[in-house]
């Protein structure tokens, strides 16, 4: 009777034990990210618009544009957002404003591209921002 006893409790405290460890892992995740994504330093820009001239094959003109006006565009958002949450409507104007910018230094075919491009980086973002759960 007491073996059986000692191997039940020893049954609990492994049970109990297993629930602890594996409520402590779930708790060191984190939550999803929320709000708007965080802005990209400089470095991380040019790294961008590296990766966008080798994929649209951009002359050294065009890609010094382009990376000045990608530069502007996220010291303008980042204005946006010091001060709180913008409104989905300005970031929404101020995204579309920078791809016209952007567009409008870009032959039909690179154009075509960029859009290529814009929609595998947006379904590529959308499974980040969703937790697996």
């Amino acid at each position: 009777m007491k073996t059986k006893d000692r191997i039940n409790t020893t049954i609990i405290v492994l049970i109990t034990t297993m629930l602890l460890i594996g409520g402590v892992l779930q708790a060191q995740q984190g939550p999803p990210q929320q709000g708007p994504p965080q802005v990209p330093n400089t470095k991380q820009v040019l790294k961008m618009v590296d990766e966008l001239s080798q994929e649209l094959e951009l002359t050294t003109e065009v890609e010094s544009k382009i990376s000045d006006l990608y530069v502007a565009h996220y010291k303008a958002m980042e204005e946006k957002t010091k001060a709180g949450r913008p409104k989905r409507e300005e970031m929404e104007a101020l995204k579309t404003k920078f791809e016209k910018q952007v567009k409008s230094l870009l032959s039909k075919k690179q154009q075509k591209k960029f859009i290529a491009l814009q929609k595998k980086n947006a379904s590529k973002r959308g499974k980040q921002q969703r937790p697996n759960r």
